[in-house]
């Protein structure tokens, strides 16, 4: 798998999400399940010089050169042995790099990662990883990491078309198995936060714990003792996005993954995630993914998804 052909695919993938979405921001996904670049130029990231919102999952480390790119709007210096953790969601913009610049990578379809249910994979450290999408690793887990990727674009370059989804989804969630010993062992210096910045992400790490359960902004307001009209006001200015734009996106995306890769019923679904009737279930769903969740579940693709600004969190 050479340069030109990642380049290509992620460019017409690019442009796609672009020419569809003119009114708000573009959206990077694959067309395939699966990619992985062993090592890859610099030129990949042309792609990236406006901000678009990534779809797909992607995990990178800079095997040498440095590299200045915005995730979230916090820019970021890259250097070798720096391990990049972008989830679906994340904001992306590059800026500039050395002429030396090489990096490794392999990224997840949305459809791959709505599949495996990320959010609960990732629950016990997705909050740090999004604070902090740089990792600066020692020399020996960076080789195990770059040795891992190799594999991998051997792996894949032994098979005429995709990989199966189901080892696809087994790369995946060992993935994140090593990326959650990576996060959850590390010792983080303590952030400078605005008051209103530690409001939003303890409102953030709160929904992902209760979202099964508590849909009521009184709840998250009686757990952070503060009154409901000022955690809404924060939230609204410090993401951009009202409170139930933040919880709706983690709600719909758990929806879609049970829908799509399990055998429950839509009204087994519905409880598990905090809902008392299918009827209410439908009509949120419906809400914000444009199409009822049996017609999601039947392969239908989304209609006027109302989830873009729900899906930076």
């Amino acid at each position: 798998m050479n340069e030109l052909f990642l380049s290509e695919d992620l460019w017409q993938t690019f442009i796609i999400e672009e020419n569809f979405q003119r009114r708000r921001m573009p959206y990077a996904d694959l067309k395939r399940n699966f990619i992985v670049g062993p090592e890859i130029k610099g030129s990949l990231l042309e792609m990236y010089k406006n901000p678009c919102r990534l779809k797909a999952g992607i995990f990178v480390l800079c095997l040498q050169g440095e590299l200045k790119a915005a995730i979230h709007g916090n820019l970021w210096e890259i250097r070798k042995n720096d391990f990049i953790g972008i989830m679906p969601g994340s904001v992306i913009q590059y800026y500039q790099q050395s002429a030396d610049l090489r990096i490794c990578f392999v990224a997840f379809s949305s459809s791959v990662m709505e599949s495996m249910n990320f959010q609960q994979l990732t629950i016990d450290f997705v909050s740090v990883m999004q604070e902090n999408p740089v990792l600066s690793l020692e020399e020996k887990t960076a080789t195990w990491f770059k040795d891992y990727f190799h594999l991998l674009a051997r792996a894949n370059g032994l098979v005429k078309d995709n990989l199966p989804l189901e080892i696809v989804k087994n790369i995946l969630q060992s993935l994140l198995c090593g990326v959650d010993f990576l996060y959850t062992s590390h010792s983080w210096s303590k952030q400078i936060l605005s008051r209103g910045e530690e409001i939003y992400r303890d409102v953030l790490r709160a929904v992902r714990q209760h979202y099964c359960k508590e849909h009521s902004v009184i709840f998250y307001a009686n757990l952070l003792s503060i009154s409901p009209q000022h955690l809404g006001a924060t939230v609204r200015r410090v993401s951009g996005y009202t409170f139930s734009d933040i919880l709706a996106g983690i709600v719909i995306t758990d929806a879609k993954a049970q829908l799509r890769s399990t055998e429950f019923s839509i009204q087994e679904i519905a409880y598990s995630l905090g809902f008392r009737n299918t009827s209410f279930f439908g009509k949120y769903f419906k809400r914000y993914v444009g199409i009822s969740p049996q017609k999601y579940r039947e392969g239908t693709e989304p209609k006027n998804e109302r989830l873009g600004a729900a899906e930076n969190y």
